[in-house]
Order: structure tokens, then C-alpha cells, then sequence
């Protein structure tokens, strides 16, 4: 019969064996930046399931400022990893750059306040306290316009990455800054235990069954709002297809907070075969860009109609469906290269 310090070792030892197999799995795919903190997340989890292990402090001990390195550094990877999530943030021009650069930032910081200064004193509750702020934030990406994404399954990632986020990491971080007793409350090391193991099966679960959940939420999309070649659907698919660009065409599009659940009241069509006809049949990753690929070129139309000239950008972005006049600017320099203030600009030149 198995001790409760047994099993718990025991399920910490198959959680390391299941971040060694996610990590293999990587192998072999492009690097990129999304690659270089899933590597880093293995290690930062591997690290943590060590350091909160109920061996003797005195197995550690000589390792101890390295367990704590990548543990305290496990918030900030994570945030910067579901930061991808959020097609705002990825649509910054300097996006790559700025998340490299914290991560090196923090790399730098966190190296000196846990490996030269052993996280002494104030250190390791302001690490805590920044950790369980990043983990919060999050969360709140990973669920933030969830509804707007149309790959189910990288839906399903987002729902239960998120979910273990708010429900784990945020628990135990309040523990440990309210508590002493983490450490030796034999019970919840073992909870502790069975949850990284849960969440380490389910990530290979998930990235065997789809080995690139979290590719980018933005694909290329068509400059018009032409229909895929009849060959590339079924005949159904195609029905439903027509269907939608005829309510489309009629201006759908133009209602200010349109959602896809709205969309399919309108279609008399579930919610969930609108979101496989916009993904699979006309290549759309997220509703917002489909909605965009509507919105944008007639936007385009009006800054170049010199009747406009006055009109001010922010009646336009009301009048196309959008809410405020910054998704509008995202959205229109993301299709154009330029800012609408640019674009209308340099075509009254041209009309000159």
C-alpha cells in the first residue's frame, strides 16, 4: 500500500515523464518564439514540481536557488505564451520583439533576485505578488473573446488552459502568501500533485490529437469577399455558404456588436455549423477577421470617395460596425499597411 509521500512522488515523477514527451513531440517543428517558451514552460514546470516535492530539504538544497529561478519565472512565461491568444496584441508591429525582450528582462531580473540573492527577505512575496497578477491576466486572455475564435479545438485548449490557470496556480500563490503551512500540509502537496499530473496528461492528450493547437488565430485572407470555388465544399456546405453571403451582401455586417451567435439567429443555422462553415469552408480563423473582410475594403471605398473628405474617421468606424475607432485602426493598417488617416491622404493626393 502506497504512502500518501509515495504517491505523491509517484504522480510527480509521471508529470515529469508527460513534459518530457510534450517536449519531444516539439521536436523538429519551426522554431519560433511560441516553441522557445513551451520548451521554457516544460522546464519552468519540471523545476516546480521538484522544488514543491516532499523529499528532504537537504536533497535540494545545493540546487535550491535554480528550483527557485525557474518556478518564480513560470508566471511570466506563461503569460507571455497565452499573450499569442489576443489578435490585438499580435497585430503590434513590434510584437516578436517585445516578447523577447521580457522575456530576457526577466530572465535577467528574476536570475539575480533568486540565483545571486537566494530570494531573500521581501523578494520572494514580491515575486509572488507579480506572479499571481500575470497569472490573472492570464487567464483573462485565454477566455477574453473566446466566442470570437473558430477553431473548435484551439477553443477547448484555450477553455482548459484557462481554467486550470484561475483554478491552480492562482489558489496556491494565495495559499502561499496567507499561509506557512504549504509545505507541510502532507494533503494538499498530494491535490497539488494530481493536478499538475491532470494538466500534463491532458496537454499530451491534446497535443497528440492536434499537434499545433495554438497556431496563429490570423490567417491570410482574401482581399475581397469572393466565394471559395465550388469543388472546395460540399454541396450543403455550399447551400449554407450562399446563404450567408446573400445576408452578408445585404449588410449584415454593418450591425454594431454582431456576434456569430447573433449571426446564426439571422441564418436560422446552429451557432456551431456557422462557425465550421466560416473556418473550414472559407478559411477564416476568427469571426472578427471574417466580419473585417467585409468591413475593410468598403471602408476603403468611402476614404477614397472625396464626398468623405471631411467625414471624420470615427464615423466611419460606426457606420462599418465597429464599436470604437481602435479596432478600426488595428484592423484597416493590418489590411492595408496604412492607417486610415494615411490611406485617405495619399488617395486625395492622387485625386489632386
Amino acid at each position: 500500500m502506497l504512502t500518501v509521500d509515495e504517491l505523491n512522488l509517484l504522480l510527480r515523477c509521471f508529470s515529469i515523464g508527460n513534459l518530457i514527451l510534450l517536449a519531444s513531440l516539439c521536436i523538429g517543428r519551426k522554431l519560433t518564439v511560441n516553441i522557445v517558451l513551451l520548451f521554457a514552460l516544460f522546464v519552468g514546470f519540471a523545476h516546480y514540481i521538484v522544488l514543491t516535492a516532499p523529499v528532504s530539504y537537504q536533497l535540494i538544497l545545493s540546487y535550491r536557488n535554480g528550483l527557485l529561478f525557474f518556478t518564480e519565472l513560470l508566471p511570466v512565461l506563461i503569460f507571455l505564451f497565452v499573450l499569442d491568444f489576443s489578435p490585438a496584441c499580435r497585430s503590434y508591429q513590434y510584437y516578436e520583439r517585445l516578447r523577447i525582450s521580457t522575456l530576457v528582462a526577466a530572465i535577467v531580473l528574476y536570475g539575480v533576485c533568486f540565483l545571486l540573492l537566494a530570494g531573500r527577505g521581501v523578494l520572494h512575496s514580491i515575486s509572488h505578488v507579480i506572479g499571481l497578477i500575470l497569472l490573472i491576466a492570464s487567464g483573462y486572455l485565454c477566455f477574453r473573446q473566446i466566442n470570437d475564435d473558430l477553431v473548435d479545438k484551439r477553443r477547448t485548449y484555450r477553455f482548459v488552459f484557462g481554467g486550470y490557470l484561475m483554478l491552480h496556480f492562482c489558489v496556491l500563490v494565495l495559499f502561499e502568501l496567507f499561509t506557512s503551512q504549504s509545505d507541510g500540509n502532507l494533503y494538499l502537496s498530494l491535490t497539488n500533485s494530481a493536478l499538475i499530473f491532470l494538466a500534463t496528461l491532458v496537454g499530451v492528450n491534446i497535443h497528440v490529437r492536434e499537434p499545433q493547437p495554438i497556431e496563429r488565430g490570423l490567417a491570410p485572407q482574401p482581399s475581397t469577399n469572393e466565394q471559395p470555388s465550388d469543388n472546395s465544399m460540399p454541396p450543403a456546405m455550399q447551400q449554407r455558404a450562399a446563404q450567408l453571403e446573400l445576408l452578408m451582401s445585404e449588410g449584415a455586417y454593418l450591425e454594431n456588436g454582431l456576434t456569430i451567435g447573433k449571426l446564426s439567429e439571422q441564418l436560422k443555422l446552429p451557432e456551431h455549423r456557422l462557425r465550421k462553415l466560416i473556418n473550414e469552408g472559407l478559411g477564416y480563423k476568427n469571426f472578427s477577421s471574417y466580419l473585417n473582410s467585409y468591413r475593410i475594403p468598403q471602408a476603403c471605398q468611402m476614404l477614397k470617395d472625396r464626398d468623405n473628405a471631411e467625414k471624420p474617421i470615427l464615423s466611419i468606424a460606426l457606420e462599418l460596425g465597429f464599436g470604437s475607432i481602435s479596432p478600426f485602426n488595428r484592423a484597416f493598417k493590418q489590411a492595408t499597411g496604412n492607417t486610415p488617416t494615411e490611406y485617405r491622404d495619399h488617395h486625395t493626393k492622387l485625386s489632386l
